[in-house]
């Protein structure tokens, strides 16, 4: 049985705003009639908040990631590290944003997934850090990190954008010429179906279809990403409890007598996401269930204990 908790107090809102650096590194061509002079560059935005650990330079902001967070509520990986995979700069988990008023734009940051990152001097309290950005701002700073790639580019060509790279960022570039302010864009067309259960291999579906990625960009807030975290307590995946490798990804639920409990923390989930979506400065016209918990419990030992026991 998942071990319950006392929750957490409630993150102390930090109002803040982007601050960056831009980091260029000269690529240099054997055939270059200047020697001494790039040809082309690649160029990131290293971070420079006040709450983030001054030291820290394996992380970058992804300027892709941040235009989308200003349009949409959900998960992004708006730090990461230069090559796109957060574990390479010691961050496992996306930061949830919300848009819970017209001029407001929010962050929430895990303390657990976060911890290293963070500057030591500031206070460790409530589930997570919570960061409050005026939209405004937050918005004249993306143009304004725009207009810098948009310079770099005429100085010198730029070979990649880290790090979600120029291919990602080029598409974008026609519609920032003619926007003073990002639009709000949905999270799911308006009048779509998000149902949260377990079925196999999938734990939500998008009008009825499998919803194939995990569903970190549906979540916006700390809230619901911890309502999501603890309804998955009550599940394993096959490959951790039977040695049926085509069920290996399958969910199961661990002990029967937590079904009711599973269902409860699913109901709550939906009941969060239901909330956010409702508070947000642009109102999600999103239909969210939940599926009853059919799950199967395999009253079996883990793989790896079966596979001890036929040794011999």
């Amino acid at each position: 049985m998942p071990a319950t908790t006392t929750p957490a107090p409630d993150p102390v809102p930090l109002p803040t705003r982007l601050g960056w650096k831009l980091d260029r590194e000269l690529l240099m061509y054997t055939d270059a009639k200047q020697p001494d002079v790039g040809n082309e560059q690649i160029i990131r935005f290293l971070p420079s908040m006040p709450w983030l650990e001054p030291a820290d330079t394996e992380v970058v902001l992804d300027l892709v990631q941040l235009l989308y967070s200003a349009k949409t509520p959900g998960g992004y990986d708006v730090l990461t590290s230069s090559c796109g995979y957060g574990p390479d700069a010691e961050i496992n988990e996306c930061v949830y944003v919300s848009h819970p008023g017209a001029d407001l734009i929010v962050w929430y940051l895990d303390w657990e997934k976060y911890d290293i990152h963070i500057h030591p001097d500031m206070p460790r309290c409530g589930r997570g850090l919570e960061l409050h950005f005026e939209r405004a701002q937050y918005e004249a700073d993306l143009f304004a990190m725009w207009r810098e790639v948009e310079a770099a580019d005429l100085d010198l060509q730029v070979y990649e954008l880290q790090p979600a790279g120029w291919h990602q960022f080029e598409p974008l570039r026609p519609a920032l010429q003619h926007l003073s302010r990002l639009p709000l864009v949905p999270v799911l067309p308006p009048g779509s179906l998000l149902e949260f259960g377990f079925v196999g291999d999938e734990c939500y579906f998008i009008n009825a279809q499998h919803g194939g990625s995990w569903p970190t960009r549906l979540l916006p807030d700390g809230r619901t990403r911890d309502a999501f975290e603890t309804w998955m307590t009550f599940v394993k995946r096959g490959w951790t409890l039977i040695p049926d490798p085509n069920l290996k990804n399958d969910f199961f639920l661990l002990h029967e007598e937590d079904r009711d409990a599973c269902e409860g923390a699913g109901r709550r989930l939906v009941a969060c996401l239901r909330q956010a979506w409702s508070a947000s400065v642009a109102p999600q016209a999103i239909e969210v269930r939940l599926l009853p918990c059919d799950l199967v419990t395999v009253p079996c030992k883990p793989a790896h204990a079966q596979r001890a026991d036929s040794s011999p």
